[in-house]
């Protein structure tokens, strides 16, 4: 059993799984064939055109004049970037300048949940591997393999 990159193989074992329980036995081998070819072609559909929605709507998103919108992805980087230099540059800084003039105060630090900070990594990561990806050129055989794209 190969790994299946694009899911159609899950989807006919979960169709012939699904019809091996629901159709009536009473159906030939061919009935059932043919209810399987149905399901898993209307499902295929349904993934295709939310596929192509989706891309729809990405391309919408790259084409439209807003920057802000085109840029909604590293906004989230800038975010975290300037959580960090708040809490580990400026506060202890803040901190060690009133300690010097003799009024020990130490600033609240911006605390936030992990959950944002494994957005923020994931976010971060993707970006960072996307962008190198894109510097290198879609003409690469490797990123043609990720991307299904050829040139």
């Amino acid at each position: 059993m190969g790994f299946d990159l694009s899911g159609i193989g899950s989807v006919a074992d979960l169709v012939s799984g699904v019809l091996g329980h629901f159709w009536p036995p009473a159906m030939t081998d061919e009935q059932k064939a043919q209810a399987e070819q149905a399901v898993t072609a209307l499902v295929t559909s349904q993934t295709n055109t939310l596929v192509e929605a989706q891309k729809a709507i990405i391309v919408a998103e790259l084409t439209q004049d807003d920057k802000y919108t085109k840029r909604a992805r590293p906004s989230i980087i800038y975010v975290g970037l300037l959580i960090f230099l708040l809490n580990g540059v400026l506060t202890p800084l803040a901190s060690f300048v009133t300690t010097m003039l003799g009024h020990p105060v130490s600033p609240p630090m911006m605390a936030l949940p992990d959950s944002f900070w494994v957005a923020w990594a994931s976010v971060t990561g993707i970006y960072a591997v996307g962008r190198s990806a894109e510097k290198i050129g879609s003409d690469n055989p490797i990123i043609q393999k990720i991307t299904g794209s050829k040139t």
